[in-house]
C-alpha cells in the first residue's frame, strides 16, 4: 500500500543480532532466541554507560516540551521498533494484515544508509483507527522479539528552524560552488577541452559527479517529520488510492517551498503535476495523466507584426518547446511534449529566434452552465432525462401525504407501481383505495415490490399484519390485475439465516428502493408507505407529472427487480412464496448474484443506448433528470460513482470560484440516519465548499425509545456524529463545514439527499432525491434508487429553496457544548459494538 520512501528520524537505534535462519513470525513466548552471558553482560555495560552518560550530560528542553511537558505526537502516524532484521517489509506487512486491525495506508521500513536497523513507520486515516493498531501490536512477539510502536514524535520547533536554516545553507554553499565551478569550466580554453584526460582527471571528475547527485538526491528528501508535509503526503496518497477521482487541485496561496514538496511527493507517488495560470493565479493540479493530454495546441499564423506588450512581458525561452524535467523523467523519456502547454508564435525577437509563450488553459464557460449543461461526463454513469419546468413539484406539506397518493391512484388508468421496503399494517385505507381503483378499470395493471424479510414480519403486536398478509386478498381477488414481488437478498444465507432474529437479519441487506409510478406521473421519495411516515415522520416527496420517459425507466426497474424476486400467492392459510426460474437467493446465493447482476447488466446497457439516442434532445430542457441506482451485492455502483463524481466537481468548481471571486459554493448533505462512508467524508473535509450537513437529532430517531437492544441505536448514531464533528476540528473546516440536528415535539427525522448552491447563488441548482443514505448500509448492501436533478428554471429552484428551508426551520447547529450533555454521554461498550457493526448501519 505504501510506497519505499527514505524517512529522516532521529533517534538511537540498538544493534540487536538475530539467527538468520529463524524466519517464522509467531506470537508464542516459547519461540524467544536465547543469547550468551557474555553478550548479556556487554548490553548491561552498554545500558549502564548510556545511562551515566545522560546523567551527566542532560539534555536541554525546547520551548514547546517545556510548556507542554511532552513532546508533540503525530496522532495517526506510528513507529514500530525492534522489528527482528531478518523480517521483511512484505512478511510483516501480511503478518499485521491478518490481523483483525485497521490496515495502514503507507507502510515503510526505515533504512539507515542502507542498512535496515528495526525500525518502521506506518500512516492512518484517523486517530481511533491509530489507537487500536498501538494497543494491539505493543508488545506483539515477532521471531522472539517483542515490537515497540509509539506515536510519531513532532520535531520541537526550534529543531525544525534549525535544520531548515542548515539546509538552506547547504543549498545555498552548494549553488555557490556549482556557480563557481562554472565559472572556471568557461575559463578553460579550447585546446584543454580537446585535450585527452588523464586517469586521476577522470577519477576527480568522477568523485564531482557522485558528489553532486548526492546533494541532488539530499535535496529531494521529503521531511515526514513535518506536520505540514505529513498532510500533503496524507492528502494525495489518499488521493492516489482512490480510483474514481481525476485529479486534485492545490489553491494559488501555496508558496514556493509547499509547491516543492508537493512535487516530490507527486513524482515519489507515480503521479503527475502541472500547474495553471501565471504569476500569483497559479493552480497546482495533481493527475494520475500527463498533463499534455488535457491540452489542445494551436499555432498562430505567420505574420510580421507587432506581438503586444503581454506577450513580450511572458517571454520565456528562444529555444522551442520546453517541459518540465521531473515530469518529463517520469514519463520516461527526453522529447518535449507533444503538446505543450506553451505555444511557438512565428514572431522574433529581432534576430530571428521564435519566441516562446504561454497560452492561459481555457476554463470553460461560467461553471454554473458548465455543471448544469454540460452533462456528458455523467452520462458516462448515468441516463439523461429531460423534463420541463411544469412537471417537478416539491411536496413537503404537513398534511397527511396519503391523501397525495389516494389521488393518484383513483387518476390512474393504465398502471400503477409502487416500490418500496414495506407497506403499514395499518395502511387499510391504501389497499382500500387501490382495490376502487382496480374496479374502475379493467386495464389498470397494479405491480408492488417489497423487501422479501421486511414484508413478512410482522407489526409490534402479534394482532398486527405482515404487508404480505395485507396484500394476499388483494391479489386473491383481481389475480390478472395485481402482482406482488418480494426480493430476497441473497447475503442472508447459512447461519446466519438460520439463527438471525428476525429483527436484526434486515441489516444484512434490503430493498430499499422507493419509487411510485400512476400511468405517466412518477412521485419520488425515501418515505415508505406507512401512517408514521405520512403524519409525524419528515420526509422528501417529489412528484413528476406527465413524464412517460421517466416514468418507464422506473417502471421497467421494477419489473427487471421482480425477475428475480419471490412472488406472492394467496393459498388457504394466507400466503406463499414461489420463486421463480431462477437461483435461490439463500441456498444458492453465489448463482443468485451472476444470475441477477446479468439481468441488471443488461438493463443498464438498454437505457444507457436510449440515452444516447436522446442525448442531441436535452437542450430543449432547462432541467434534466439522471436516474442512478445503487446494488453493490450485485456489481452495481451507479449511485455512489455519480455522487462522487458530482462532490469531486463541487470540489473543484468551487475552489476555482473562490480563488478567483471569493465566493463559495454551498451544500446541504441530509441523511435520516448520519453514517457518511469513508468516500464522502474524504470528499466533504477536503473541499472548499460550504457544507451543512443535517441530521436527526437522538430524540428525532426513529428508534428512540425502541424496547429491547434497539433503543441503544440512536446512541450509535451520537457516536458517529460525534467522530465526525472531531474530523471536521481536526481537519480545520470548522468554518466551512456544520452539522445541524432536527428536533421537533413527537416527530422523526428521515430526510436524504443534496442540494448545491452553484457560485454563492441563494437558490439551489442541483438536488438528489431518492432512497439512499450515503451510509455503508446503502452503499455495500442494499437495493438503492434515485435522481440527480439540474436545473437552472428559477421557480423550481425557489421550489427546492422553500423546501430546504422547511427541512431546516426545526435544526440547531451542533457545537462541543451539545457533546458535553449529560444525555449524550455514549457508553464504552456501546462505542466498541458501534465500530464493529458500523457497515449494517
Amino acid at each position: 500500500m505504501g510506497d519505499d520512501i527514505e524517512l529522516s528520524f532521529d533517534d538511537t537505534f540498538e544493534d540487536h543480532s538475530v539467527d538468520s535462519d529463524n524466519n517464522t513470525i509467531s506470537r508464542s513466548n516459547s519461540f524467544k532466541l536465547k543469547k550468551g552471558g557474555t553478550d548479556s553482560q556487554r548490553k548491561k555495560d552498554k545500558r549502564r554507560s548510556k545511562l551515566w552518560y545522560e546523567k551527566s550530560n542532560p539534555q536541554p528542553q525546547s520551548d514547546s516540551e517545556q510548556s507542554t511537558g511532552t513532546q508533540e505526537t503525530i496522532p495517526t502516524a506510528i513507529v514500530i521498533k525492534n522489528i527482528p532484521f531478518s523480517i521483511k517489509r512484505d512478511a510483516l506487512l501480511a503478518t499485521l494484515n491478518n490481523l483483525d486491525i485497521p490496515r495502514p495506508y503507507a507502510f515503510n521500513y526505515h533504512f539507515d544508509n542502507g542498512v535496515f536497523r528495526g525500525l518502521a513507520f506506518a500512516n492512518y486515516r484517523t486517530p481511533e483507527e491509530t489507537d487500536l493498531v498501538v494497543s494491539a501490536l505493543n508488545g506483539y512477539e515477532v521471531s522472539g522479539r517483542k515490537l515497540r510502536v509509539e506515536y510519531k514524535r513532532v520535531l520541537p520547533a526550534a529543531e525544525r528552524e534549525a535544520k531548515e536554516r542548515e539546509k538552506m545553507e547547504k543549498q545555498k554553499v552548494d549553488k555557490d560552488q556549482s556557480n563557481q565551478d562554472v565559472r572556471i569550466y568557461e575559463k578553460i580554453d579550447d585546446q584543454q577541452i580537446d585535450k585527452p584526460k588523464t586517469d586521476s582527471e577522470n577519477g576527480r571528475h568522477e568523485k564531482d559527479k557522485k558528489d553532486s547527485e548526492k546533494r541532488n538526491q539530499a535535496s529531494d528528501q521529503l521531511d515526514l517529520n513535518d506536520p505540514e508535509t505529513l498532510k500533503f503526503y496524507d492528502q494525495v496518497i489518499i488521493f492516489r488510492d482512490d480510483k474514481t477521482r481525476e485529479e486534485l487541485v492545490f489553491p494559488k496561496t501555496l508558496s514556493s517551498a509547499q509547491r516543492r514538496t508537493l512535487h516530490l511527493i507527486a513524482q515519489k507517488l507515480g503521479l503527475y503535476h502541472y500547474s495553471e495560470g501565471d504569476g500569483d493565479d497559479r493552480l497546482l493540479r495533481i493527475v494520475r495523466k500527463p498533463a499534455s493530454a488535457a491540452i489542445n495546441i494551436k499555432q498562430t499564423p505567420r505574420n510580421g507584426g507587432s506581438f503586444g506588450k503581454r506577450a513580450a512581458h511572458q517571454l520565456l525561452a528562444s529555444s522551442g518547446l520546453s517541459e518540465s524535467p521531473s515530469n518529463r523523467s517520469m514519463r520516461g523519456d527526453a522529447s518535449p511534449l507533444s503538446r505543450s502547454p506553451f505555444r511557438k508564435s512565428w514572431l522574433n525577437d529581432g534576430n530571428g529566434t521564435p519566441i516562446v509563450f504561454p497560452i492561459r488553459q481555457p476554463r470553460g464557460p461560467d461553471p454554473a452552465q458548465n455543471f448544469a449543461f454540460r452533462p456528458s461526463r455523467l452520462q458516462l454513469s448515468a441516463i439523461p432525462f429531460g423534463v420541463s419546468d411544469d412537471d417537478s413539484v416539491s411536496d413537503y406539506s404537513e398534511h397527511r401525504r396519503s391523501g397525495l397518493f389516494e389521488a393518484q391512484i383513483l387518476a390512474a388508468k393504465e398502471r400503477i407501481f409502487l416500490a418500496a421496503l414495506y407497506i403499514g399494517s395499518e395502511e387499510k385505507e391504501l389497499i382500500e383505495t387501490l382495490r376502487i381503483a382496480i374496479r374502475k378499470s379493467s386495464n389498470l395493471k397494479v405491480h408492488i415490490l417489497l423487501d422479501c424479510l421486511r414484508a413478512t414480519r410482522g407489526g409490534k403486536s402479534h394482532k398486527d399484519q405482515s404487508p404480505a398478509d395485507l396484500l394476499a386478498p388483494l391479489v386473491k381477488e383481481f389475480p390478472d390485475q395485481v402482482t406482488v414481488s418480494l426480493y430476497h437478498t441473497p447475503d442472508l444465507k447459512g447461519f446466519l439465516k438460520r439463527f438471525l432474529p428476525s429483527r436484526f437479519n434486515e441489516g444484512i441487506g434490503l430493498m430499499h428502493i422507493k419509487a411510485f409510478g400512476f400511468d405517466d406521473n412518477l412521485i419520488l421519495s425515501g418515505a415508505n408507505l406507512s401512517h408514521n411516515y405520512f403524519n409525524n415522520r419528515q420526509d422528501r416527496y417529489m412528484l413528476f407529472t406527465n413524464v412517460p420517459n421517466l416514468t418507464n425507466y422506473f417502471d421497467d426497474l421494477i419489473k427487471t427487480i421482480a425477475t428475480f424476486s419471490y412472488i406472492l400467492k394467496p393459498d388457504e392459510n394466507s400466503f406463499k412464496l414461489v420463486l421463480p426460474n431462477v437461483p435461490d437467493p439463500s441456498s444458492q446465493s453465489k448463482w443468485f448474484k451472476k444470475h441477477a447482476s446479468l439481468i441488471m447488466n443488461r438493463f443498464i446497457e438498454k437505457w444507457m443506448k436510449k440515452g444516447d439516442i436522446r442525448a442531441h434532445q436535452l437542450k430543449q430542457f432547462d432541467t434534466i433528470v439522471f436516474p442512478v441506482i445503487q446494488m453493490a451485492p450485485l456489481g452495481i455502483r451507479q449511485d455512489e460513482t455519480a455522487t462522487l463524481f458530482i462532490l469531486d466537481t463541487i470540489a473543484k468548481r468551487s475552489n476555482i470560484c473562490y480563488h478567483n471571486k471569493n465566493v463559495h459554493w454551498q451544500v446541504f448533505f441530509t441523511s435520516g440516519y448520519f453514517n457518511f462512508t469513508q468516500k464522502y467524508k474524504e470528499r466533504i473535509l477536503n473541499s472548499t465548499a460550504k457544507f451543512r450537513l443535517l441530521a436527526a437529532s437522538p430524540e428525532a430517531n426513529g428508534f428512540y425509545g425502541s424496547k429491547g437492544i434497539s433503543k441503544y441505536i440512536p446512541m450509535a448514531y451520537t457516536f458517529i456524529e460525534y467522530q465526525f464533528f472531531n474530523d471536521i476540528i481536526r481537519y480545520g473546516k470548522s468554518h466551512l463545514i456544520k452539522i445541524e440536528e432536527y428536533k421537533r415535539q413527537n416527530w422523526t427525522f428521515h430526510a436524504k439527499g443534496l442540494w448545491c448552491c452553484l457560485n454563492g447563488q441563494q437558490w439551489p441548482s442541483l438536488t438528489i432525491i431518492g432512497s439512499s443514505n450515503y451510509g455503508h448500509r446503502s452503499t455495500e448492501r442494499d437495493l438503492e434508487a434515485q435522481v440527480i436533478l439540474i436545473t437552472t428554471n428559477d421557480s423550481l429552484k425557489k421550489a427546492m429553496h422553500d423546501e430546504l428551508n422547511h427541512l431546516r426551520k426545526n435544526t440547531t447547529v451542533v457545537t462541543n457544548e451539545t457533546f458535553a450533555q449529560v444525555d449524550r454521554k455514549v457508553p464504552y461498550l456501546i462505542r466498541i459494538i458501534t465500530k464493529i457493526i458500523k457497515t449494517m448501519f
